[in-house]
């Protein structure tokens, strides 16, 4: 059995298989998760238990935390009850920070990816300077 973390939401990331239908994200029999199983697909929220394989597929890029699903606009609780009062804002606070870190998380992942393809840039500028002054081709 995988070590969970308490339960959190996620939900599939959009991408089409070679017949066009979506990937499936998640599959997973554990303990852990509520009725033992989970199988996350597109974009509706699942509720998971934090196990390593949910960690993997965040990681990879197959699955994203996000916020409980709603009901007419307000978040409701894993029975399916509306959230009110301090429980509902609880819920939009922490919502709130989710998304300002994803927004975070994302502009990191691209300055990374900015500064790496820039390296990349000078590199290959640099071993073209370098061919020059030998007389050799460049690589």
């Amino acid at each position: 059995m995988a070590e969970s973390v308490g339960l959190i939401w996620v939900r599939g990331v959009h991408e089409e298989d070679s017949e066009g239908g979506t990937r499936t994200g998640l599959w997973e029999k554990d303990p852990a998760h509520p009725g033992g199983e989970v199988k996350v697909v597109g974009p509706e929220p699942v509720q998971v238990a934090r196990t390593s394989r949910v960690n993997l597929q965040i990681s990879n890029g197959f699955i994203e935390q996000c916020s409980p699903p709603s009901e007419g606009g307000v978040p409701i609780d894993k029975n399916g009850n509306p959230l009110r009062g301090a429980a509902l804002s609880r819920a939009q606070d922490k919502a709130e920070k989710q998304s300002t870190d994803e927004e975070i998380a994302e502009r990191g992942r691209t300055q990374a990816a900015l500064e790496l393809q820039a390296q990349a840039e000078r590199e290959r500028a640099e071993a073209a300077n370098n061919s020059e002054e030998s007389g050799a081709p460049a690589a």
